[in-house]
């Protein structure tokens, strides 16, 4: 099951990497038979690979992003744990109120940091994570240092996503697993 990434705007200067799975079962599951005629009926088997395209990204983010940036930025961290499924410190969100049908990973961790970056943690969360056994989280940061040994021209690049700078890497992120999507 290989990931699509995207990029989900949280505030309006921050964005997150978004892991995109397909579950191809669950989607051949829920999916209806096709039929070529009246007569025969064709089942698709063997699908390989299952990518969303850029439209259905855009679809299924655009469907659920507000319910994301809620999740992920306003709920308190204590009631996400009580009302979810936590599954080795990861919570586990089901979002089927839309068209799209899919459930949410998220690490607490990764809120705890991502609401740190943003300025959103409250003093609940701070409670509830130091009365967790075994939290420990850390903010870390990955300083990169230049160094030039010629006296040339030195020139100086930055990269900017949409003047959008991204909180997290990409190994603990946010994944979202799609297992049945609208029909066309």
């Amino acid at each position: 099951m290989p990931a699509t990434t995207s990029f989900i705007r949280v505030t309006s200067d921050k964005s997150i990497p978004v892991r995109i799975f397909v579950n191809r079962s669950k989607l051949i599951e829920n999916a209806s038979v096709i039929s070529v005629n009246e007569k025969s009926i064709v089942k698709l088997q063997k699908i390989n690979i299952l990518k969303l395209s850029n439209g259905d990204i855009n679809s299924l983010i655009g469907s659920i992003r507000h319910e994301l940036v809620n999740v992920l930025t306003s709920k308190p961290i204590g009631k996400l744990i009580e009302e979810n499924i936590l599954r080795n410190n990861r919570i586990v969100i089901d979002i089927n109120e839309h068209e799209w049908k899919c459930y949410m990973n998220v690490s607490v961790d990764f809120l705890v940091n991502l609401r740190i970056n943003i300025g959103r943690l409250t003093r609940d969360d701070i409670e509830h994570i130091s009365k967790r056994k075994g939290s420990n989280f850390s903010v870390s940061l990955l300083v990169k240092t230049s160094s030039f040994s010629f006296e040339d021209e030195k020139k100086l690049t930055k990269y900017k996503i949409r003047k959008s700078s991204l909180v997290s890497g990409f190994h603990d992120g946010l994944d979202l697993y799609v297992y049945d999507r609208p029909k066309k």
